[in-house]
């Protein structure tokens, strides 16, 4: 895939970090995929190296995509998370330390609020 100017245009993206070396006339090349299924297991340290070593446009996508990683729990994890909050509000108000609310009142404050 070639861009107006004649660089090649960005392939999609395998998921699989590759190795790279500067090709011909300043294009870059994919030499060999660096995959843990190659023989062994790629180490947090080579893992770490070869991040370091993309450029800076794509060691920011991958950070983005990692941060975004942590906020964005799986449906299980959500599940449980959910459950545990339940099982903590039924406890605080078996104890007294919370008093239910109805819905009605719940939602006459919240327009008040809103106006």
């Amino acid at each position: 895939m070639t861009t107006a100017g004649g660089a090649s245009a960005p392939r999609p993206h395998s998921g699989r970090l590759t190795e790279r070396r500067p090709g011909g006339n300043g294009a870059v090349t994919i030499a060999r995929p660096m995959n843990p299924r190659e023989g062994r297991e790629m180490k947090s340290k080579e893992l770490q190296e070869a991040i370091l070593g993309l450029p800076a446009d794509e060691r920011a996508e991958l950070a983005h995509r990692l941060l975004l990683s942590l906020d964005d729990p799986s449906e299980e994890e959500l599940s449980r998370m959910w459950l545990s909050e339940a099982a903590r509000r039924g406890r605080e108000l078996d104890r007294g330390d919370a008093r239910p609310v109805p819905a009605e009142e719940v939602q006459k404050k919240a327009r008040a609020l809103l106006r």
